[in-house]
């Protein structure tokens, strides 16, 4: 507002009185950018948001890095031996961070195996993906031939237009 307003502004020390004047620019150049960014003052590659895909849900899903092979692996031996130390329950941060501090001690012989079984997995998906996307093919192929029919929204508005009309007819046959 200040910019389009008032390009010029008193500064007031704390006792209020004006000593001197500050062109808004100077006002504006000490703000924070980002501040300035969520204003749509200035742009930034931070305050563009990006666009995201759909989900397709339908689909395979993608597999798990190694490092979530090897907690899936662990989960279960790390709360038990937990519960034996604490006699409670571990939270699931408590857990992660162990099971975390376990994989950075493994050497990466024993990483290997985890990133072998990532790459079967992977390999799997893509085999599994590209069925998929033949069938999504042959599935929109299917669909073709009605590309020349009216969609449900075409029909339904033809149908309100036909029953509102009939209606109007009703009405002049009763005057």
């Amino acid at each position: 507002e200040d910019q389009i307003h008032n390009p010029l502004r008193a500064m007031k020390s704390s006792n209020g009185k004006a000593h001197g004047v500050k062109h808004s620019s100077d006002i504006i150049s000490a703000v924070s950018p980002r501040v300035l960014a969520d204003m749509g003052q200035i742009s930034s590659s931070k305050s563009k948001k990006k666009v995201e895909k759909a989900k397709d849900f339908v689909g395979p899903k993608k597999p798990a890095n190694a490092f979530l092979l090897f907690c899936q692996h662990r989960r279960t031996a790390v709360s038990e031996e937990y519960f034996k130390e604490k006699h409670e329950e571990i939270s699931n941060h408590e857990l992660t961070r162990r099971i975390a501090l376990e994989w950075n001690i493994l050497k990466p012989d024993q990483k290997k195996i985890y990133f072998d079984l990532y790459e079967q997995e992977k390999e799997q998906y893509e085999r599994e993906m590209k069925i998929y996307h033949e069938q999504e093919l042959s599935r929109g192929i299917d669909r073709e031939p009605n590309k020349g029919r009216e969609s449900s929204e075409e029909v339904d508005a033809a149908a309100m237009e036909m029953e509102a009309q009939s209606a109007v007819n009703a009405l002049m046959m009763d005057n």
